[in-house]
């Protein structure tokens, strides 16, 4: 399933406290985990309503307020967990480690909240946004670079595909509401501390990846264009070759392919850089490989990215 599906599945929406005078709907965002836990900010909550320890969400616009009731809770880690009062349509998002996570890419969903010009708050519909995590910042908090992640995704789930699966949280960052963060960058909890809160929730080691990639010192394409070609690799590698070696000219995003499909084998796929011998490369880099490979050379026609 792919990935925005998979958050927009199992994103939810906090109803707002009815004594808010901000003129919103929600309070903020929260998200599934893996095994129906809900997750979402200790903020979001303090704005939500809530009767008798009873908090209220939904998925959709069209389906009826569902009940949850709080089971964990750490205000100064800005968090929350929650269990629904009736079973959910969704098994939930995969959990992951945040390990390695730093320079890897990210997605999330949420609801962002803007002003119009006469000073009101409206809620927008779900938006899709992306980035890319920059490490560990202030207070142990992932430091995220977005401009658009602003109000509304308090809550949302940050997945990592390299990680496979959500390694934090979006929130308040160091100290600060999203609704005044500066510039491009964010904060997201990691999900180690997400755990620490609510130890019911399982986090996925890092999945293998291709050993070959940390042998280039080259920066690679963030992304590549899809020609049919990772269904030829993956068949090659189902044979039982050890390895496959890709080649072409730079600027077309073998080594981000290589990355990716490395990962999801956990086999090693050599990449030819700039012209030089792949084995060379891997060699120098001191990283084992078997003997069998077998060299495939991509159908990129000349001026096509």
């Amino acid at each position: 399933m792919e990935i925005d599906t998979l958050l927009r599945q199992n994103t939810i929406r906090f109803k707002i406290n009815e004594k808010d005078k901000s003129g919103l709907e929600y309070a903020g965002s929260g998200f599934v985990a893996e095994g129906g836990l809900l997750l979402t900010c200790w903020h979001v909550l303090q704005s939500a309503r809530q009767e008798a320890g009873i908090y209220f969400f939904r998925f959709d616009e069209d389906e009826p307020l569902r009940r949850a009731r709080l089971l964990s809770s750490d205000p100064d880690a800005d968090l929350a967990s929650l269990e629904a009062e009736t079973p959910l349509p969704t098994a939930g998002l995969p959990m992951a480690t945040c390990a390695g996570c730093a320079g890897e890419s990210f997605n999330t969903f949420g609801f962002p909240v803007y002003l119009d010009k006469n000073g009101k708050l409206h809620e927008q519909g779900g938006v899709f946004e992306s980035g890319k995590i920059e490490g560990q910042g202030a207070e142990n908090h992932l430091q995220i670079s977005s401009d658009k992640i602003t109000h509304g995704y308090s809550g949302a789930a940050l997945f990592c595909p390299t990680n496979g699966g959500v390694v934090g949280m979006v929130s308040s960052g160091s100290r600060a509401p999203l609704w005044e963060k500066g510039g491009t960058i964010a904060y997201a909890i990691p999900s180690e501390t997400l755990q620490r809160v609510q130890p019911r929730l399982q986090l996925r080691p890092r999945p293998p990846q291709s050993p070959v990639f940390g042998a280039f010192s080259h920066k690679p394409q963030e992304a590549y264009v899809r020609r049919g070609l990772e269904a030829e690799i993956l068949a090659e590698l189902e044979t039982g070759k050890g390895a496959v070696i890709v080649s072409g000219r730079g600027g077309l995003g073998k080594s981000e392919m290589a990355k990716q499909l490395g990962a999801q084998s956990g086999k090693a796929i050599l990449v030819d850089v700039g012209g030089q011998d792949p084995l060379v490369s891997l060699m120098s880099a001191c990283l084992p490989m078997r003997q069998e490979a077998r060299s495939i050379w991509p159908r990129c026609m000349r001026g096509r990215t």
